[in-house]
């Protein structure tokens, strides 16, 4: 494993789980109440800064992790720099070698903070 996403910045990786929306349809949501902490190095790719108010600014990185990394997904959603990101795209799994083997995902920033739902 590299440097960086050994001794990278600590994540914190929120779980899925499946539930039900009011018409009766399985859907899948965010589970706050369960996430694993992990390391990962992070590039920055992208983004928009508002030039008017109410505009929204986008901000776009790759996150860097292990392969093991449980419950980075594509619907999941990640804890750092003090801000909530949703993973925009399917994981990458980078497959090689020891050092060179990991998942790449990228990440969006969300506009505000997410709501914690108990149930």
């Amino acid at each position: 494993m590299t440097y960086q996403r050994r001794k990278g910045q600590k994540v914190r990786v929120f779980s899925l789980r499946d539930t039900v929306d009011g018409r009766g349809n399985p859907t899948i949501a965010v589970d706050y109440t369960r996430w694993q902490d992990i390391r990962a190095a992070f590039i920055y790719d992208r983004s928009s800064r508002a030039e008017v108010t109410g505009q929204h600014v986008v901000d776009v990185y790759k996150m860097i992790c292990s392969p093991k990394a449980k419950g980075a997904d594509m619907w999941s959603v990640v804890e750092w720099d003090g801000h909530y990101w949703d993973v925009i795209a399917p994981p990458a799994k980078r497959r090689g070698i020891g050092p060179t083997r990991h998942l790449s995902l990228e990440i969006r920033r969300r506009p505000e903070t997410p709501e914690v739902q108990d149930g």
